[in-house]
């Protein structure tokens, strides 16, 4: 054989283990759930797929079926933000970005899916988003004293923005629990059982112990107040 034969037909090998090798890496990561629609507010994200949802897990495990795959919220470079998880039904999620102020939230984020493993691979991301720009009153939430009361609640403190009682601000009255909604460190959604206001903030119970390890606040509501959260001690 004529060595351009032999280089010719060396090549044609090449080509076909690339085709060989390719296919075999598409299909070893079968991945049929999409991202039909997502919504956003000022820093909320719902998020509708293709296929029901079996189980959500915080943090960041979501089950379609029998497969358990990974999931994150991207910012623009890449970075992993903190999220919770305000429900889910049906084929649809909604989560919260939690410790994010308005100047973070900024910019295009997206949801990843990913295998669930120690080094996940992400195998389907949604198309950007961005938050909802802030309207309404700015409140910052104070965690000085903010011990946690008991095993089961916290003590939480509003002011204006940028303020503190050591400044002389009076705090905010006349909030309830529809303000504000809990999670634990890995973003699962804790209830509220009550909330009563003091003579400097708002002692707040929840319906089950999960305030051992610390909690998060959110504090927000529709038209009136914009999204402030942080943790507590």
């Amino acid at each position: 054989m004529s060595s351009h034969k032999r280089s010719v037909l060396s090549v044609l090998c090449f080509l076909i283990f690339l085709v060989s090798f390719t296919s075999c890496e598409d299909n070893s990561l079968p991945f049929s759930v999409e991202v039909l629609a997502s919504e956003t507010g000022m820093d909320t994200l719902t998020v509708t797929f293709s296929e029901s949802i079996t189980e959500i897990t915080m943090p960041g495990t979501i089950t379609f079926g029998s497969s358990v795959y990974q999931f994150m919220v991207e910012d623009a470079n890449e970075n992993e933000v903190f999220i919770g998880l305000l429900e889910y039904s049906d084929a649809t999620a909604t989560f919260v970005v939690l410790g994010k102020s308005q100047a973070q939230l900024a910019g295009d984020f997206t949801l990843c899916i990913a295998t669930d493993e120690d080094d996940p691979v992400v195998i389907e991301r949604s198309d950007e988003f961005a938050f909802q720009s802030f309207s309404g009153s700015s409140y910052t939430m104070n965690n000085t004293g903010g011990q946690l009361t008991d095993a089961n609640g916290v003590m939480v403190f509003v002011y204006p923005l940028g303020g503190n009682a050591s400044d002389g601000d009076a705090y905010i009255q006349g909030l309830s629990s529809t303000y504000f909604t809990a999670f634990d460190t890995n973003g699962k959604r804790i209830p509220i059982a009550s909330c009563t206001p003091s003579e400097s903030g708002y002692r707040i119970l929840f319906s089950e112990n999960s305030a051992t390890s610390g909690v998060w606040i959110r504090l927000f509501k529709q038209n009136s107040v914009t999204p402030a959260s942080r943790t507590f001690p």
